[in-house]
């Protein structure tokens, strides 16, 4: 007895210790989810960086529930306005601090604590009314939101794709795409028209579900600025569409290649959760299971390949870990140490290369940990290259160090949420890309291996020899993260995108007929009605 009450006493004077490294007043806080009455979005987040009293940035977890956050605020009735706070443990003496709101917030007041005390300048206070997503209070243009929200005047990526089109004549661009791409059991796309900031589309092709990531992402965009008239079309499949062997027309894809000059926007996967970041299906499961494993209806754990493989598994949400560019930095307490020096991978049977991968494991078991975990394309050869292995959370995948990204029908689409993980990633060379590949450096964010696999137990033997200049690599990696694929990062890019491609329009844009009008929901009520107050405040002068 005497015993356990020492090791209690020890473990309280450990855990005090930890906590007296962290110096409230020289921590800092930071981030737009400190200003959310300057630009809307679905989730809104905010940085906590731990700092000591002699001032040096601490690189350890100080505890998943070290720092409190609460935000507050009243609505027009005069009772609180619903918030739901998240502290994200990034396990390096930073924390994720995102909320999201339900209904418009007055006198809003962000209060960062840690052991009761104010945290660098908290309290944070608000003078004027924080809108929620579900809010139409379109605030000024495209191009004055891409101010407000701090986006970048240009985007790299974005001008290459745009380059062979200074001009465009949409009538016959669109005369052309059905000539070329009208293949209804093959190929599936859809034109859309922004008009006086309402949607409307003529879709094309059997399979055209996934118009709802488009659809989704104008209306978000809609309801916080007014968009320019405009009008483009979308390709809804796997594959790149526009040949370079060919004299190129634009069309927007969510992935491009080395062969084609198709427009490539973020994926639908990235953007999907980006909108849909601490939403409903999260909400409700929390009260259900607790919010350290979410569902949502659109969980990259399931390792999607392609639109195809996704537009199956929809309806097969309830099992699912969430995942998006946020959570993945935190949910995997496993420190760098104690990670399994393994290359780790799970996916389906999309590409000859996975197969391959698990004939190169099974020669070299002590370097791999990898699994089929479907069978579609090589169904004939399951015996082969099977059993395939139930899913794994994708936050236990950084129980290992090393993390294979390779691709499936076209690019996978993993690749941004392993880098956000805390591993590091060993990406396969590739003709196909998404919207930010061109932005990552060989050796400095990844380590590369040949397309056919060749040199890839050679890497890994490279990787288990060099320890320090791989987590150096993980850390760029996750550093990159958080430069270029966090929620605002994927606003700016589709306004950019927007805003430069309208410019390039040289008819009237007109609503053509057989369009489908794609009508926004009612601004949110359960909660009481939403009041657009600046937009009134304008009107009334």
């Amino acid at each position: 007895m005497i015993l356990n009450h020492l090791k209690i006493i020890l473990l309280s004077c450990l855990i005090v210790v930890k906590c007296l490294d962290v110096d409230p007043a020289k921590t800092k806080v930071f981030g737009l989810g400190l200003h959310p009455e300057k630009a809307v979005y679905p989730v809104r987040y905010f940085f906590i960086e731990a700092y000591d009293s002699a001032g040096i940035r601490l690189n350890h977890s100080v505890g998943e529930k070290a720092f409190s956050v609460q935000v507050e605020g009243d609505v027009d009735s005069g009772t609180y306005c619903r918030v739901w706070v998240q502290v994200l443990d990034r396990y390096d003496g930073s924390y994720i601090v995102r909320y999201r709101t339900y209904q418009t917030c007055h006198n809003m007041r962000i209060n960062v604590l840690y052991l009761s005390q104010h945290v660098s300048d908290s309290p944070y206070k608000i003078s004027e009314p924080v809108y929620p997503e579900s809010c139409y209070c379109p605030e000024g243009t495209l191009e004055e939101w891409l101010t407000v929200a701090g986006c970048p005047a240009s985007v790299p990526q974005v001008e290459e794709d745009l380059a062979p089109f200074p001009a465009v004549h949409f009538s016959e661009v669109l005369r052309e795409a059905k000539d070329r791409y009208y293949r209804p059991a093959a190929r599936s796309f859809c034109h859309y028209v922004v008009k006086t900031n309402e949607i409307y589309r003529h879709c094309y092709g059997q399979h055209v579900d996934f118009k709802m990531f488009m659809d989704n992402m104008l209306l978000s965009m809609a309801r916080k600025m007014v968009l320019p008239d405009t009008e483009f079309i979308i390709n809804l499949g796997d594959w790149p569409l526009v040949e370079k062997k060919l004299p190129p027309i634009p069309v927007f894809s969510w992935c491009g290649s080395d062969d084609t000059a198709d427009i490539v926007l973020p994926t639908y996967d990235i953007t999907e959760t980006t909108l849909e970041m601490m939403g409903r299906h999260d909400h409700n499961t929390c009260h259900l299971f607790g919010c350290s494993e979410l569902v949502t209806p659109l969980s990259p754990l399931v390792l999607w390949d392609s639109p195809i493989e996704a537009a199956g598994l929809l309806a097969r949400w309830g099992e699912r870990v969430t995942l998006d560019m946020l959570s993945v930095q935190s949910n995997n307490a496993v420190p760098w140490s104690k990670k399994k020096p393994i290359a780790f991978w799970r996916g389906r049977d999309s590409r000859q290369e996975r197969l391959d991968l698990i004939s190169l494991a099974r020669d070299h078991p002590d370097l791999f940990n990898v699994s089929l975990t479907n069978f579609f394309f090589f169904r004939d050869q399951e015996e082969q290259y099977g059993p395939k292995q139930k899913h794994v959370s994708f936050f236990e995948f950084f129980n290992y160090k090393y993390q294979i990204n390779i691709d499936g029908t076209v690019a996978a689409y993993r690749l941004g949420y392993l880098l956000g993980g805390t591993g590091v990633v060993l990406k396969q060379d590739s003709s196909y890309y998404e919207h930010f590949y061109k932005q990552l450096k060989p050796n400095v964010h990844y380590l590369p291996f040949k397309r056919d696999l060749s040199d890839l137990v050679q890497k890994i033997e490279w990787a288990r020899a060099n320890d320090d200049a791989v987590l150096a690599m993980s850390k760029a990696g996750r550093q990159f993260v958080l430069e270029n694929l966090m929620p605002k990062d994927i606003f700016c890019y589709h306004a950019v995108l927007l805003q430069k491609w309208s410019q390039r329009l040289t008819e009237k844009v007109v609503i053509r007929p057989g369009m489908d009008h794609v009508a926004r929901e009612d601004n949110e009520k359960r909660f009481g009605s939403c009041q657009c107050h600046r937009l009134l405040g304008h009107d009334e002068l």
